[in-house]
């Protein structure tokens, strides 16, 4: 009978419990300590420091690592979020609208140069995955609204002692100044809610050069896995001990790849060592023995040629690389797939495909989730960028006031489609039959339902206009259908007595 660490048999003892991740056994693999308590107090801001700092640099090496983190980016941004004002007063919305995409959309970043509204967008994304969360600093400058970026490394507590003893991040206080007394949270100060306050953010190398920015300057982005999390974390958190030894063994199977492939050959004889007798070898040699006096490495060419001695006879071995095979791919793969798993992205799209199309198409929709989640988060973070830079310009009386200054949306690039022509003709089929709206079709190519109704409206105006200025310059009535092609059933004629200002003007019909 086996026995568990208390000394009582295992067997009867393992099913008095519901759950048997509860058991405390060694015969049930690595057992840990029993911490049920919040990510704050789990996690010190040097832990975190460490976890992020990793996280960089394994960004920076990995290819697999950059290729997912650029594909949910790239994908979620593409050439899109144009702003769409769905309030009641579309006129001043239009104005508002022009002068975000005109103006702001390019000048928003105090860097200038490339950082517009979508490399910013981008950058989010990347933070957010990277370093766990992001951080943008609502500003001016000349009076004119601005954003700046700040490192997510920079939002600290700056405390020597915590960082020395490794507290833990919710035990500590401010100290002094307007926020004296409330929680502060890995550089976050919060009341006793559990509502930021205010941001501490390190202007230096000491404790003391910091400055604290209240929450309404500041947006914060990140993924809230849990109802505790003060901070993100990265999103490979799950992983990093798994990409490290990916890093270790790749770099220990490169150095084998470069030894192996200086050998060319390897001569067992009676001497262990090359022909004395040679005249080449007089000439051109330089021998290398070891301390046993058994190996010598011939230099003359390229790759060496390793000399061994031998009990009897002598033999020449050709060296062939049939290590880092199968067992070294299965490992590599391995390790790949638990990363690409845990960062909410398709293993096919990062790393191998799998060629068989129904699978494809659940990795497609898997990374189509992934983007739309993503999507959700930085509409909220475009949403407070474009309603701060409307307030700061209304406030000085340069754009008009707007009944409903939050009522944004924003378009999407194109959905992520395995087979576009395919869902497409789906699509438009279903709107036929009544099934599918024209909004799903619209949300498909990246276009909003009020944007497609917009710019139909305006190529609807400018046809008729079109043919009222021909008719009063030429006299000759145009058919509409002769400006854009529709079905038999549409596009009839029709007078432009209405249309026409002038009342002394025939009936064209």
């Amino acid at each position: 009978m086996s026995y568990d660490y208390t000394n009582y048999p295992y067997e009867p003892r393992s099913t008095t419990k519901l759950i048997h991740g509860s058991s405390q056994s060694r015969l049930r693999g690595p057992q840990f300590q029993v911490q049920n308590k919040g990510i704050s107090e789990l996690i010190t801001e040097y832990d975190r420091d460490v976890i992020c700092g990793l996280s960089q640099r394994l960004f920076y090496n990995m290819g697999a690592f950059r290729s997912v983190v650029d594909q949910k980016a790239c994908y979620s941004v593409g050439h899109a979020w144009l702003p769409t004002y769905m309030g009641e007063d579309r006129e001043a919305g239009s104005e508002v609208a022009n002068w975000l995409k005109t103006s702001f959309y390019k000048t928003l970043d105090l860097r200038g140069g490339l950082w517009d509204m979508w490399r910013n967008l981008k950058t989010v994304s990347y933070e957010v995955d990277v370093r766990g969360d992001s951080f943008t600093l609502l500003t001016e400058q000349d009076g004119l609204p601005r954003i700046k970026t700040i490192p997510a490394h920079a939002v600290k507590t700056k405390d020597a002692e915590a960082t020395k003893n490794g507290f833990a991040a919710n035990k500590m206080r401010v100290k002094s100044g307007e926020w004296a007394g409330n929680r502060i949270t890995y550089g976050i100060i919060f009341d006793d809610d559990d509502k930021a306050l205010a941001y501490r953010v390190s202007t230096g190398q000491k404790d003391d050069q910091y400055v604290d920015i209240p929450a309404a300057s500041m947006i914060h982005i990140f993924d809230s896995d849990l109802k505790d999390t003060d901070r993100g974390l990265p999103k490979a958190s799950h992983a990093l001990e798994d990409l490290k030894h990916i890093l270790q063994s790749t770099e220990y199977e490169r150095t084998r790849q470069l030894i192996l492939s200086t050998i060319g050959l390897i001569v067992e004889n009676d001497t262990g060592g090359p022909d004395p007798n040679d005249p080449f070898n007089r000439v051109r040699a330089r021998n290398e023995t070891i301390a046993d006096d058994r190996v010598v490495v011939n230099h003359v060419a390229e790759p060496h040629i390793h000399y061994m001695q031998a009990g009897q006879g002598h033999s020449v071995t050709q060296i062939k690389h049939e290590t880092g095979g199968d067992s070294f791919e299965s490992f590599q793969d391995r390790m790949i797939r638990s990363f690409v798993a845990g960062m909410n992205w398709s293993y096919s799209l990062t790393w191998k495909p799998t060629g068989q199309g129904t699978a494809e198409r659940g990795e497609i929709l898997r990374a189509r989730k992934a983007v739309e989640d993503r999507q959700k988060m930085l509409t909220a973070w475009i949403l407070r960028v474009v309603t701060y830079a409307y307030s700061f310009e209304n406030a000085a009386g340069r754009l008009p006031d707007l009944q409903e200054p939050f009522a944004w949306d924003f378009t999407k690039p194109p959905r992520l489609s395995v087979d576009d022509g395919r869902e497409h003709k789906m699509l438009v089929e279903g709107f036929r039959l009544g099934k599918d709206n024209m909004s799903d079709i619209l949300e498909f190519e990246g276009r909003s339902f009020d944007e497609h109704l917009n710019k139909r409206a305006e190529e609807a105006v400018k046809r008729k206009l079109k043919r009222i200025e021909m008719f009063k310059k030429h006299g000759v009535l145009i058919d509409e259908r002769e400006l854009v092609m529709f079905t038999n059933s549409d596009g009839k004629d029709e007078p432009l007595t209405n249309a026409l200002s002038d009342p002394d003007n025939p009936d064209p019909q």
